[in-house]
Order: C-alpha cells, then structure tokens, then sequence
C-alpha cells in the first residue's frame, strides 16, 4: 500500500506488500525505521531530496507556486521560511516527511486526500497509511465506532475502529505529540465566481500533458466538466452494454485519442482481491469489492497514462448531495427542493438525517465533532455540514476510498474538486440554490455545446430549466430500476447481491 510508514511493521499486511511490489517502488531509510511506497512513474529519480543537513521525502504528488512535484523548491521553501509556505500548496494528495537532523516532521496534504494514520498512544510518532500496521494490544476497540461501521460502512471525524489510533487531519504538519494545522480551507485562495471554475480545472489539468492524464468519463456531470475544460489523450467507460452510461459517454469518446468502454464485472480479477481491499480498509471502513481489479485493468491498458483524473465529489458542489438524505423525508425534499430555502434545516437536523441508524451515543459524537471541526468558521449551515462531509463524513470518509486511496495504487490521483481554487469557488455558494439546480447554468456557461447540452442519464443537461429536473430525476429513477437494459453499474450490482441472496 502506497505512503508513509514510520515506525511500523508491514508484516501486518502481507496482501497488500506483495501488491505494491509489482506496482509500486520503495524507499528505506533505517535510521529513521522509514519506509516511502511511491509511483516510480511519478519518482523516477527516487521521493527524496536533501538541502544542507534538511531532507525531504514524500509519497504521492503536489503543486507549489505553479510547479508541480518541484521537491526541492518545496524543501528551500521550508528552510528558509518555514511551514507557513505550506499555504501555497494549490493541491495535491500527498504525505512530506521532513528531517532537519534533530526533528521529524510529518506533513500531509490540505484535504487528507492521502488518508494517513497516526498512533496517539507510542511513545514515539508511528504514522501509516493502514491501520493494521499500528494496532497493538494497547489499542482497545471503540465499540461506539463499530457500530457507526456496521451501520454506515464508514466512520465520522478523525475516528478508527480502535481507541488511541486516528486518522492524521487534513492540512496538519505532526512533530512527536505535537499537532496543528497549516491553512485553513477557507484562506490564501480567494473566492471566485462559479463561471470561473472551468478555468479553475482547466490550469490545474495543464500541468501534465494530455498523454500522461487518463479520464474516467461518466454519463454525469462531475468527469464531463473535467473533460469540458482540460485536454486528455486517454479515457475510459465502464457499465453494461447499451446501458444509458454506455450511449451517452459515446458522444464524448471522440474527445480521446485512446478509447475503451467495458463491462465493470468481465474485466480478469486480480488474485486475492479482497484480501488486499480489506488490509487497506482495517478499522476504517467497508471496502466495495472489484473496483481495484478495475484500477489494474486500465493502467494495463494505458500504460502511457500516469495521472487519473476523477470527478471524487464535484456532485456534492454541483448538486449540493450532502444535504440529500434517504428515507421518506429525503425523498420528498428531492421532488421538492424548494424545502431546503423554506425551512433552512439547521445542521444538527440535516446530519441527524443523513446518519439515520446510528445510536444515540454515536450521534452525539458525531455533533459534538461537526461542532468542533466547524466552529468559528465564516460558513452557514448548509455550507458547514457540506465543509463536514466533505472533509470528515461520507466524502472523506468513504469515497474517498473507492475514488483516491484504491486508484492511487497505480496512478497519481487528480481531484480537481478537492483544489484549493475549485474549493474556494465553491464552498460558500448558495446550497439552498445549488440543491435546488439553480446554480448548473453559472458554472456550465462557458463550456461547448456539446458537453453542457447533453443528457445526463436522467434526463436533464446542465442548462436545463431547474423547476423540471426533480420531476424528470424520479421518473429516470424508476426507470432504472424497472426496465434492465437502462440499469447502470450500481443497480445491475444491486440486483445481483439480491440474487445472491435469495439463492
């Protein structure tokens, strides 16, 4: 598994150890008992540089003052001026290890995209990208988390399956007990208008050449404003033939030098699969089966390609997702989101939703946390629990799982969504509105034709008339779910599992 590991033994997760040798280099130092797992494709010259008595290493990939994965203007940057030149990093998924002779430092990436974990009870800092690797007999399991596991597949917070490890936060910079942040999300990058944000994608998608980027490309709306702003020589379409995934993503190809669309489930699977997804996913969380197989496949296929740009959130600001939630309730405010600007749900309200099924001591550890995460922070309501999710719920919890840490195993993962400036652009929109698909024209305005006039597979483009895309949704919806040959992936896998089941 790819990262940081100081202070830990890899033997507790042999699956994954036998992977990265076929996919990944490493980096030993054992003076410092470090090891760096990396993309060689991303390092060719090694994750190391040195300065005087200063050494840096990393796992993964940054931009700093416009350069991407410039080391040692990072490392001069920090001699010279210290951590607070971190607020210059623009993006990036990545942990710095720095060693000026006396201390270790440890930095991790603005939105934790690089999912490492630190152990609070050594006497020593022991950080790592797995969990298993940390456990010992002093960690006792949080019982209260193994429920939130059960019930949601995914944990809140900071929090792991076991009391005294924890998830490193976003932006933080670790030196022995020592913890704090380096920038907070909502400075440096001012706040630009939402037209702006395909310029946003598009200087970000520049620095790599259209022949290193491979693009997943979806029937929605998050990869297609991806593809709508930036050149990709690579891209790629998984879902069952002649599926609406399938017919619509075919009006894009011709965007692609390199083209391929398949079927998820027939792609070769990789030997102990599972095994490995669940050495990955200990204490944290409940992996989804056969996406790595997926992630394999196509690096096999575009073996050119070395940066996977992936579309991780962009409907949480698109759409406003993260204040939707299921049940009755929750499907009545999508036909009708129009509510949301009504009755302005307060935030306990809206998480006490989205978490249905928790128990009541989970719950108040879940707003005591969203609480603690969000004070004094210049946002309202719907923003903070946006902010939340975003960073410490579903998305940074979850999918950032399926959509970064598994692909990363064999890319460079690109979020262009989880950016400073695609950030800043649209933390503090109007949710109410963006919820309610007001807000798709002002960001869709300046692409081409083609993309923002397309359909996505429930029936509406981004320049649609709002008021008729919640009828339209419910309709498609049903749709998918009553007519097989318009299911997507996620419904023909759900139908299987209750196959399964009845068998």
């Amino acid at each position: 598994m790819r990262g940081l590991y100081l202070n830990t033994d890899l033997s507790a997760i042999p699956k994954s150890v036998k992977f990265s040798e076929i996919h990944s280099e490493r980096y030993v130092c054992k003076h410092h008992n470090v090891e760096i797992v990396y993309c060689p494709k991303t390092w060719p010259n090694g994750p190391s540089c040195q300065l005087e008595h200063h050494r840096l290493l990393v796992a993964g990939w940054f931009i700093f003052r416009g350069e991407k994965n410039n080391l040692s203007s990072l490392l001069l940057a920090l001699v010279s001026n210290g951590t607070d030149v971190l607020k210059e990093i623009e993006a990036g998924s990545f942990v710095l290890l720095w060693d000026d002779s006396q201390t270790l430092t440890v930095i991790n990436d603005p939105f934790g995209l690089s999912t490492h974990f630190v152990d609070l009870k050594a006497s020593k800092l022991r950080i790592s990208p797995s969990v298993a690797t940390l456990v010992t007999k002093l960690h006792e399991r949080d019982e209260v988390m193994a429920g939130v596991l059960k019930a949601k597949q995914h944990l809140f917070g900071n929090f792991t399956l076991f009391k005294g490890i924890e998830r490193v936060p976003p932006a933080s910079i670790l030196k022995g007990k020592d913890k704090h942040k380096y920038t907070n999300l909502l400075e440096h990058y001012g706040e630009n208008d939402l037209g702006e944000v395909g310029s946003c994608i598009e200087r970000l998608s520049s620095r790599w050449h259209p022949d290193e980027k491979l693009l997943p490309i979806s029937s929605g709306l998050d990869s297609r404003l991806i593809l709508a702003f930036g050149k990709y020589n690579n891209g790629f379409t998984y879902g069952p033939e002649s599926s609406p995934e399938i017919l619509i993503t075919d009006k894009f190809k011709r965007c692609f030098k390199h083209y391929e669309s398949y079927e998820f489930d027939q792609i070769p699977t990789l030997e102990n699969e599972q095994a490995i997804i669940d050495e990955m996913a200990f204490g944290t969380l409940v992996p989804i089966p056969n996406l790595l197989n997926n992630y394999v496949y196509v690096a096999n296929k575009f073996t050119c390609a070395t940066a996977f740009f992936d579309g991780y959130l962009g409907d949480v600001f698109q759409r406003a997702t993260f204040l939707t939630f299921k049940g009755l309730k929750g499907e009545l405010l999508k036909l009708f989101p129009m509510m949301y600007s009504i009755t302005s749900f307060s935030s306990d309200t809206l998480l006490k939703a989205r978490y249905n099924g928790i128990n009541n001591e989970a719950l108040q550890r879940l707003i005591a946390d969203y609480h603690e995460k969000t004070e004094g922070l210049n946002l309202d309501d719907y923003q903070k629990v946006t902010y939340y999710e975003f960073l410490y719920g579903r998305g940074g919890r979850y999918a950032i799982f399926g959509s970064n840490i598994l692909a990363a195993q064999v890319f460079s993962v690109v979020s262009p969504f989880a950016s400073r400036r695609v950030f800043a652009s649209y933390i503090k929109q109007n949710y109410a509105d963006a919820v309610e698909y007001k807000l798709l024209k002002k960001v869709w305005q300046r692409a081409d034709k083609l993309f923002k006039n397309t359909k996505v597979e429930s029936g509406y483009s981004p320049m649609c008339n709002p008021i008729l895309i919640p009828p339209m949704q419910l309709i498609y919806r049903i749709l998918f779910h009553l007519i097989p040959s318009r299911a997507n992936y996620g419904v023909k896998v759900s139908r299987a599992n209750r196959k399964k089941g009845k068998s």
